[in-house]
């Protein structure tokens, strides 16, 4: 009985010591995770967050920043999605109603991307200010309203404040453009001398950035002495190559991930393809800029490009020229995009005739044979999907629910 009683109390005894091990043992777990700050909670999380293993057709989809049409997630949007298996979306004034119905938009977006291919998107808006505001009622002071760079902050801050609470990760601004009367992006641009306008895009970059959402200059390396919207249709072409320093200088403070180019034929460079289609051209913006940055077109089935060029041509073109981000609007009909897709697809095709009935997910399978004869496409196809990849753990995964 004596025994029976000694090996009750021992086993107790034993029992509550275990448990009182566990207990502190959790507890100074908690109180080192409390002790750090979130931001180094957040960082040792994403580092452990192992990344999807990605097929050359997720790879080649992350490099697409595609329009679309509704303010909500409807069947359509969700098939386009799940085909070209985007890097991001862009938001127009026809995806925007009110803030509720954008953060509803924006998180069913998410979804779609996060179950499809297991990363998130890039969320992106024109909102420059002034004229050039997708969304309504976020921050919208015109570049050439800021005075200095604190202003700038202040401005820039608010304004990445406003969009990331519904969701919106990329901005697509501020416009480095030069600012000659003539042009027309003047009303767009900072209107100051270089020195000044300067301080004031250093201080919009840095306000969008401190906040987490990601700025993208543009458009790369200028519109200078074009006088009309080239997105009417017609293809602008200027003699000489314009003077960079100012871009330069803003990204050697900003070190910005990202750079918008202009659609503009530079005859100097190349005189017949623009920018984002030249490999000439493109070249020459590597050399000047480096490797480092993430090179976007602007809208590729705009007007002016379609006028000279089939969708198919553009696609190829700007992928062999080294292109990272393809931009695709599809203003005012989001018909184009899909379009834009299937002519890619067809394209390649040409190069590989057993594709030719191929379904519209096969592009990439297209692509990855007809890359076989052409290494350096299928590289910048990897390395571009790479860099997006690397960027999005870097700067997304805090926003995107993962962490």
């Amino acid at each position: 009985m004596k025994q029976k009683i000694f090996f009750l109390v021992f086993g107790s005894c034993a029992g509550i010591t275990v448990f009182l091990y566990f207990v502190f043992s959790w507890y100074s777990s908690v109180t080192m995770v409390s002790q750090k700050q979130p931001e180094e909670i957040a960082a040792a999380v994403i580092e452990k967050t192992p990344l999807p293993i990605l097929s050359f057709e997720d790879k080649l989809g992350q490099m697409f920043l595609i329009g679309f049409e509704g303010t909500e997630v409807t069947p359509e949007v969700s098939s386009l999605l799940s085909t070209i298996r985007p890097g991001g979306v862009l938001l127009l004034g026809r995806n925007i109603v009110n803030e509720a119905q954008l953060m509803k938009l924006i998180a069913g977006l998410q979804d779609i991307s996060m179950r499809v291919v297991g990363l998130p998107l890039f969320v992106a808006v024109d909102q420059e200010g002034g004229i050039v505001s997708r969304i309504p009622w976020a921050e919208d002071t015109a570049q050439f309203d800021l005075q200095d760079g604190a202003e700038a902050f202040l401005v820039a801050q608010k304004r990445a404040q406003d969009l990331k609470k519904v969701g919106v990760n990329m901005n697509l601004a501020p416009v480095l453009d030069s600012d000659g009367m003539g042009d027309f992006l003047f009303n767009r641009s900072f209107q100051k001398d270089q020195d000044a306008s300067l301080v004031v895009a250093q201080g919009l970059i840095r306000g969008h950035a401190q906040e987490g959402v990601i700025p993208v200059p543009k458009h790369f390396p200028g519109y200078d002495g074009v006088a009309f919207n080239p997105e009417t249709g017609v293809l602008p072409f200027t003699e000489n190559f314009p003077d960079t320093s100012f871009f330069k200088k803003v990204m050697d403070f900003s070190q910005v991930p990202f750079l918008m180019l202009s659609h503009v034929v530079y005859e100097a460079v190349d005189p017949a393809d623009p920018l984002p289609l030249s490999e000439k051209g493109m070249e020459l913006v590597r050399k000047e800029l480096g490797g480092q940055v993430l090179f976007m077109s602007d809208d590729l089935a705009s007007k002016s490009l379609m006028a000279h060029y089939s969708l198919g041509e553009i696609g190829r073109a700007s992928l062999s020229a080294g292109v990272d981000i393809l931009l695709v609007g599809g203003y005012p009909e989001t018909a184009v995009v899909e379009e834009f897709y299937s002519a890619v697809k067809n394209e390649l095709a040409k190069e590989q005739p057993a594709y030719g009935a191929a379904s519209m997910g096969g592009l990439y399978e297209i692509l990855s044979d007809a890359a076989e004869g052409d290494i350096g496409l299928q590289e910048r196809v990897e390395q571009s999907a790479d860099k997006i990849v690397k960027l999005k753990k870097e700067m997304l995964w805090k926003t995107s629910g993962l962490q």
